[in-house]
């Protein structure tokens, strides 16, 4: 399944995401990838997974937020793709600040590959 990202706020936001992939990280199966931009009226697909639950925090450029009681997870303001494990929970990396995550719940029909999930980030 597709998860897209839709802006429907007046500034850009940016969006980062958490999700499970065991392949790629083995010690607690967790990534996480940031950022995103997504200008006003724009959408991005961000991920392709047949997993049931995935996480997001989105930031906008007028300051406004979306976030979740999942985590702590560490983020940072420059782009990242790497494994959750190494900064999840740890704290104290240098260049990294704790966010919140909301969770996504994908349908029963995530393993359809044409099935897209749009997650509205709205004012």
């Amino acid at each position: 399944m597709k998860v897209v990202f839709r802006n429907s706020c007046p500034t850009r936001v940016w969006v980062a995401y958490m999700y499970y992939n065991p392949d790629y990280c083995p010690d607690g199966g967790w990534g996480r990838r940031g950022w995103y931009p997504i200008d006003p009226g724009g959408e991005e697909w961000v991920l392709s997974t047949t997993n049931k639950y995935a996480c997001f925090y989105a930031e906008g450029e007028d300051g406004r937020y979306w976030t979740g009681e999942y985590g702590p997870v560490q983020v940072t303001d420059e782009a990242f793709d790497d494994c959750a494990d190494v900064v999840v929970w740890t704290g104290g990396h240098e260049g990294y600040w704790e966010v919140g995550m909301r969770l996504i719940t994908l349908p029963e029909n995530r393993g359809e590959q044409s099935a897209t999930y749009r997650i509205n980030l709205i004012p």
